[in-house]
C-alpha cells in the first residue's frame, strides 16, 4: 500500500530536523507544537504533485451518483467531490430503460439563450448543462409529474487533494522516497526561503518523473513533450 499522507509529513519532519527519529513522530496531522510547519507541508506535498504531473493533471479516482427527477424541478446538486462528469460526451443514464441525457450543445449560456421563456420547456429531459456560478447540473426541461422519480446515475472524475492523514500517495513508494527532497525544498520557498535550493527540488522532480512509469512522461517533470 502507498504511504500515507501522516507517513510522508513525518518523513519530511525528520529531513527537516523539526522531529528527531521514530519516537517524535506525529500520531495525527495536528499538533500544538507543530500546526503551522505540518499545514505548510501539506500544501507544499500537494503542490509538488500538481508540479509533476503538470497541465496532465493528477491522476483521478472515479465516483458515481444519481439524481431523482422532482417535477418542476431542473436544477440539481452534483456530488461534492464532481470535478468533471465521464462521458463521450458527458452523460447522465437512466439504466432502466436506457434513456441518456446528455451535455447541452453551446453549454449553459448557449442553453438560456435558446430559452428566453423557461417555462415553456417542460417533459423529459434530453440535456444538461453545469451553471457556472454555484456549479448545479440544470436540465434543459422541467420534469413533469409523468417523469418524476426517474433516477439518472452519472459517473465522473473526482478532485483528489490530499487532506486526510490517511490519505495515500497517488505513486509508487519508491516515487514519494525520490520526492521527498522536493517536498521539503518546497516546504522551505514557504517557510525559510534563503535555505530553499531550487537545484535540489529540480533534480528530485527529474528523478521521479522517470520512475512514474504509468505516466507518460509530458514535461521536464513528467509530463508529454512535443516532438
Amino acid at each position: 500500500m502507498p504511504y500515507t499522507l501522516l507517513q510522508i509529513v513525518n518523513k519530511c519532519l525528520r529531513r527537516l530536523s523539526i522531529v528527531q527519529g521514530d519516537a517524535g513522530e506525529l500520531a495525527a496531522l495536528s499538533s500544538s507544537q507543530f500546526q503551522t510547519d505540518i499545514d505548510v507541508l501539506v500544501q507544499a506535498i500537494n503542490e509538488t504533485i500538481d508540479d509533476l504531473y503538470g497541465a496532465r493533471g493528477r491522476p483521478q479516482a472515479v465516483g458515481a451518483a444519481t439524481i431523482a427527477l422532482a417535477e418542476g424541478v431542473r436544477e440539481y446538486a452534483l456530488a461534492a467531490d464532481c470535478e468533471r462528469i465521464i462521458g463521450r460526451p458527458p452523460m447522465l443514464i437512466e439504466e432502466t430503460s436506457g434513456r441518456v441525457v446528455t451535455e447541452y450543445p453551446g453549454g449553459y449560456e448557449q442553453m438560456v439563450a435558446d430559452q428566453p421563456i423557461p417555462a415553456t420547456h417542460t417533459g423529459r429531459p434530453a440535456y444538461f448543462a453545469i451553471e457556472p456560478v454555484m456549479g448545479q447540473l440544470r436540465l434543459d426541461r422541467a420534469p413533469t409529474a409523468s417523469e418524476a422519480g426517474e433516477v439518472y446515475r452519472y459517473r465522473y472524475f473526482k478532485a483528489l487533494s490530499l487532506a486526510e492523514a490517511a490519505a495515500t500517495m497517488p505513486f509508487s513508494d519508491r516515487v514519494a522516497d525520490n520526492l521527498l527532497p522536493a517536498f521539503c525544498e518546497k516546504y522551505k520557498i514557504a517557510r525559510k526561503a534563503p535555505e530553499a535550493s531550487p537545484a535540489l527540488y529540480a533534480a528530485a522532480m527529474t528523478a521521479a518523473a522517470r520512475l512514474l512509469g504509468k505516466v507518460a512522461p509530458a514535461t521536464r517533470y513528467g509530463t508529454a513533450r512535443g516532438r
